[in-house]
């Protein structure tokens, strides 16, 4: 391990260091090793206002000494300072380690930003400053995925089931382990920089940059073991995981909005929905009968609730619901302000889960209420590209679900309409996804913000392949698997649309298991049948 070394770091045969005035001190060889062996000491010394010259040169001896403890201080202590620099702007900054050469590891600075952003700063406190644009990659996955569409990439089942298992296996300790581990996937397609793009079963980490090691922590492994016979091996690839509620922080816009944004009346699946009074929204997700006399209709907990309410939401102690009423149009929606509220309003959240796997509310329609499985008008293209027309266009009316599935095909079309995107399409797999999900994903607004951060990881996610399934706004999507019924295409729904990868892999959780999640004393919910069920 390396620091590199500045013009006051040369030697450690020092002088005595001058403070000014007020304050002088000797940072002698004894006085080093003392503070480089009390890790109280050190703590209370550096943030004792001591200068740069002094932290300069306290990194280096710890550096020679390969003290991790000591370095880890210094260097949490130097990126405060330069997240402090850059106050004005969007950051997140660690220390880590460049592997480039890994017979000579050097320190560095990782610094991710958003927007324009001055990256002249080449070094501080002697260390090099690596940026990197928060929500690019090197594209590698996405040539991987497009690769594995295009040869129609399938992994056999037996594949499938040794995947899924490593996954479930080695996935929690793999996110305890590794704090710039984003998300956990699986392939037919293997990126090898000797071999290019390959035919073998793998298990993917996705991380927003490769080739350095946050600070203290190990490489990522380079196989997963299953069994004392089979292992799986494991590709790294640059990507990140984002949840798709729209708010006025994303910029990033949908392809088709015209219907979605509208006052709909009555309501429709796909339409855009949030929180009274706040700028985020999602969509409308598949309706429901709960209990035995009202209608509702699911989304993403994180669609209609705000950052300090997921956090209560996260905490087993509070059982208590969060009472709030939900709109349509949103607030964030450029229609909005066309409505007045009481025509807007449509509904309360009657339960809502945002911990372990599940991140879901089921909300009450208390005005508008559909009679039928409809959903909001998509672009005539969308339709016939999904086997469908502007005469026959998609209907959900049976209300009749999949769990998810273990003996198909591996590979079956499936579809989703967003407020965002519309309709889009693409293939379930049966490989099961983790992420790891923060109420920062996806975002750097919120580091400099002092928000309590909030931490969950979500297994056993369904994966839906796809160059772009959904978007920001497509948050609470039902996904429906397609089936030619006597030339009309039925719907069945599989899962509830929440985030995607950067790579446009789609994320799903599944349906029966939000439904039973959802359930608590006297809330019965099932998905709602518009054909033999008795209108409320």
């Amino acid at each position: 391990m390396k620091v590199d070394k500045g013009q006051s770091c040369q030697d450690i045969e020092l002088y005595p260091l001058d403070y000014g005035e007020d304050k002088q001190d000797s940072l002698t060889k004894e006085r080093i090793r003392h503070l480089l062996s009390s890790e109280s000491d050190l703590k209370a010394y550096i943030l004792d206002d001591h200068s740069e010259v002094c932290i300069k040169t306290l990194l280096s001896q710890a550096s020679k000494q390969s003290s991790k403890e000591s370095m880890k201080i210094i260097l949490d202590f130097i990126v405060q300072q330069l997240t402090e620099r850059f106050s004005e702007k969007r950051v997140q900054i660690w220390a880590g380690e460049d592997v480039i050469d890994p017979e000579d590891l050097q320190t560095v600075l990782v610094c991710f930003y958003s927007g324009s952003f001055d990256i002249s700063m080449q070094s501080f406190y002697n260390l090099k400053v690596r940026y990197k644009d928060y929500n690019t990659t090197d594209g590698e996955s996405v040539l991987a995925r497009a690769h594995e569409r295009n040869i129609k990439s399938d992994v056999s089942l037996e594949h499938c089931d040794l995947l899924n298992e490593a996954i479930t296996i080695h996935g929690e300790g793999l996110f305890a382990k590794h704090s710039n581990l984003e998300a956990i996937s699986s392939s037919g397609i293997l990126s090898s920089k000797s071999r290019g793009l390959v035919q073998e079963p793998c298990v993917i980490l996705y991380c927003r940059v490769k080739g350095i090691i946050p600070f203290g922590e190990t490489p990522f492994p380079k196989r997963l073991k299953v069994n004392e016979d089979v292992s799986i091996v494991v590709d790294v690839r640059e990507g990140y995981f984002s949840a798709q509620a729209d708010s006025s922080e994303n910029e990033e816009n949908g392809t088709f909005r015209p219907e979605s944004e509208q006052l709909t009346e009555p309501l429709k699946m796909g339409c855009s929905v949030g929180p009274a009074g706040r700028l985020q929204s999602g969509t409308i997700g598949p309706f429901v009968k709960i209990n035995s006399d009202k209608i509702g209709f699911l989304t993403c907990a994180h669609v209609v609730f705000c950052d300090s309410e997921l956090i209560d939401l996260s905490d087993k102690t509070k059982t208590d619901p969060i009472v709030k009423e939900i709109v349509q149009p949103p607030d964030n929606d450029s229609s909005a302000s066309r409505y007045q509220y009481n025509h807007k309003l449509c509904g309360k959240v009657l339960n809502a889960m945002f911990r372990g796997d599940w991140n879901a509310a089921v909300i009450e329609i208390t005005s508008r209420f559909p009679r039928k499985g409809a959903f909001v008008a998509t672009e005539q293209t969308q339709l016939e590209d999904a086997g469908f027309s502007v005469d026959q266009p998609p209907r959900f009316d049976t209300g009749t679900l999949m769990i998810h599935p273990i003996n198909w095909k591996l590979q079956r079309a499936v579809i989703k309409i967003g407020s965002e995107t519309g309709l889009t399409r693409g293939l379930l797999r049966l490989t099961k996804g983790m992420v790891r999900y923060s109420n920062r994903s996806g975002t750097l607004n919120r580091y400099n913000d002092g928000l309590e951060e909030l931490t969950i990881t979500m297994h056993g996610l369904m994966e839906i392949s796809s160059a772009r399934f959904c978007t920001y706004g497509d948050s609470g999507a039902g996904v429906f698997l397609v089936v030619d019924d006597d030339d009309n295409n039925k719907l069945i729904c599989v899962g509830l649309s929440f985030g995607v990868l950067s790579d446009g892999t789609g994320l799903a959780m599944p349906i029966d298991k939000i439904l039973t999640a959802l359930h608590r004393d006297g809330l019965q919910i099932k998905l709602k049948d518009f054909e033999n069920e008795e209108l409320i």
